[in-house]
């Protein structure tokens, strides 16, 4: 795992070594608050306990038709030994978003951020 210091909080830099996952879940519309509802129970009671997650943002389409989690983590290897985690079906809530939510997730590395300043 990288020499990272674990974070309390997201951090959204450029140049950091922090892995960036977007993962886009796309659920039937009726199923979209179901498909929250489990990635909630899963973040809290078993994603934010393994090694190297840092933090993770979940977002809903206001059409109803996606579900976007934005996750942060230390490196690849933290994120590969939570996807084996899930696969071996030690995390049944994500495990349910995973076979409803028809995710597609990619990592990503954060190229720039631009922020709002006022006018002087």
């Amino acid at each position: 795992m990288s020499n990272l210091k674990q974070s309390k909080q997201s951090i959204i830099e450029a140049q950091t070594e922090i892995l960036t996952v977007v993962n886009v879940l796309i659920p039937k519309p009726e199923e979209q608050e179901k498909v929250i509802s489990l990635l909630q129970t899963g973040m809290t009671e078993t994603m934010r306990y393994q090694p190297g997650f840092i933090s993770a943002n979940i977002h809903k389409s206001l059409d109803s038709s996606h579900v976007l989690v934005y996750a942060q983590w230390a490196d690849a290897e933290s994120l590969q030994n939570a996807v084996k985690l899930i696969e071996a079906g030690n995390a049944p809530s994500m495990m349910e978003v995973f076979s409803i939510g028809n995710p597609e997730y990619h990592p990503y590395e954060v190229v720039s951020v631009h922020r709002f300043v006022a006018e002087k």
